[in-house]
């Protein structure tokens, strides 16, 4: 079966091949490192624990039923054991025939020489005559052989002899046979290391582009096109985790394919071809095409003013683009709505600028903190003085100290800690204007004019208005725009 192909160039010299085209892409929700087997592992735990689920539900379900009476048998009694006729005790002895007895002796423990064999008979030798004589002696071989002694050890040679003895000559090598005209002896070459030679036959999606038009457009393809293959006269680039239809976008804008091109993209297509020109470098190449997407998703899909994936995804588009007004916006809403103790990338490439978005938002929320706890201590202090008169001072102080009080605690900002987790500037805002004012009077003047209420709103809101997003000069480069 022959791979998926789109021939870009009818003359091409270079074959990109698209392996696991990626299926998932700025996951919302998931950790920043995506990874296909994490999500194998937190699903196949998710499937292990249903399963136990299962079967205690199951078990607890098998222990639902009808009382059967069970009677438990009594156990057995003990066997009697035969009383046997014991032998008397014996009747006490005197001291004196109370003496410490001798063991018995034992002969099994006695270890005797044993005999050695006896020789066979010694037959008499008859002579002719008939007479006997005794037979000659035995010969040496039937002795007993007596253990051989010890070796002597070698003399001790001391430096003094040592050096009047003559030195000895080296040892004499076998003479080596240099090998003849005839005999040549053959080294075998070293292995070479296998090498994985790509082919039109590799597994994937086929892109049939040119190498110069790689090169003009990008550094990183013109690093990646390595040496020609001999055998099937193309350049190979072997790539994995892209999206099919983004990399045959950027590929026909590269090749000048502009009628294959089309005139408006979704805001995720577009996230997903400023990834592709971020990695390969080729925003210059991409620059009228792009200019021409923004205008139309911004009728379209305009910049949210929540934290959601779609601003993430403007975020990317704006850093990669080099979009000053929109990067701005983006990073603004971000540092006003992010509740994360660090901003989730979601995979996309904009991770050189991701520290300053949470500086800058644990330094808003830690500025409106502050404010607070300064608010409090004036209250507080015994030297307050009411703005209204200082014989509303104790009075003035001690109402709003205790009103104060009270809305921290109702509004769970009594103790906030860097990096303030779990908590956004405008949620910040929103429980600091919820903050109640109490209303008091004296006998001959009117409800006293100091407004606890009307303190906190004017304060936060001077902080929102002091957040700006990031500025793109900041980090380098030049904006398109």
């Amino acid at each position: 079966m022959a791979p998926e192909s789109f021939e870009i160039d009818p003359h091409a010299d270079t074959i990109i091949i698209l392996k696991e085209p990626s299926v998932f892409f700025a996951v919302w929700g998931q950790p920043d490192v995506w990874d296909l087997n994490v999500w194998e592992k937190t699903t196949s735990k998710k499937e292990e624990t249903a399963t136990k689920e299962e079967k205690t539900t199951t078990k607890k379900k098998k222990k639902k039923g009808v009382a059967i009476p069970y009677e438990v048998p009594s156990p057995p009694p003990p066997p009697v054991e035969e009383i046997q006729d014991e032998e008397p005790p014996p009747p006490p002895r005197a001291f004196e025939d109370l003496k410490p007895e001798e063991p018995p002796f034992n002969s099994s423990f006695v270890e005797y020489p044993e005999d050695p064999e006896p020789l066979p008979p010694t037959p008499l030798i008859e002579y002719p005559d008939g007479d006997y004589f005794p037979p000659p002696p035995r010969p040496v071989e039937y002795l007993e052989e007596e253990a051989p002694l010890p070796p002597s050890p070698p003399p001790v040679k001391y430096p003094e002899d040592e050096e009047l003895l003559p030195p000895s000559p080296p040892p004499e090598l076998p003479p080596t046979e240099e090998p003849t005209t005839e005999e040549t002896v053959v080294e075998e070459p070293a292995p070479e290391p296998e090498t994985y030679e790509l082919s039109p036959y590799e597994k994937g999606v086929h892109y049939h582009v040119s190498a110069s038009h790689l090169r003009l457009a990008s550094p990183k393809f013109n690093s990646m096109l390595g040496i020609e293959n001999e055998k099937y006269g193309h350049y190979y680039i072997l790539v994995q985790d892209w999206d099919k239809e983004a990399l045959l976008i950027l590929l026909n804008v590269v090749h000048l394919r502009h009628r294959n091109v089309p005139r408006a993209v979704s805001l995720e297509m577009l996230a997903k071809l400023a990834t592709l020109i971020d990695y390969y470098d080729c925003a210059e190449a991409a620059e009228g095409w792009t200019e021409r997407w923004i205008d139309h998703l911004k009728t379209t899909s305009p910049i949210p003013s929540t934290h959601c994936r779609d601003l993430m995804l403007w975020m990317c588009i704006a850093w990669v683009l080099r979009l000053p007004s929109e990067f701005a916006q983006t990073t603004a809403v971000a540092i006003k709505q992010s509740k994360q103790k660090e901003l989730p990338t979601l995979g996309l490439p904009i991770t050189g600028f991701v520290d300053r978005i949470d500086q800058a938002r644990v330094r808003a929320i830690a500025t409106v903190d502050s404010q607070l706890r300064i608010l409090l201590h004036d209250y507080r202090a015994a030297d307050y003085c009411c703005p209204r008169g200082s014989q509303y001072s104790f009075e003035c102080g001690s109402i709003l100290y205790g009103a104060l009080t009270k809305g921290l605690v109702s509004s769970e900002l009594s103790y906030l800690f860097v990096p303030f987790a779990g908590i956004s500037f405008c949620e910040l805002q929103e429980k600091v204007k919820s903050i109640k004012s109490p209303m008091w009077m004296t006998d001959y003047d009117g409800y006293h004019l100091c407004n606890l209420g009307v303190k906190v709103t004017e304060m936060a809101d001077m902080v929102l208005r002091e957040i700006h997003g990031l500025d793109l000069k900041d980090f380098g480069g030049t904006p398109i725009r």
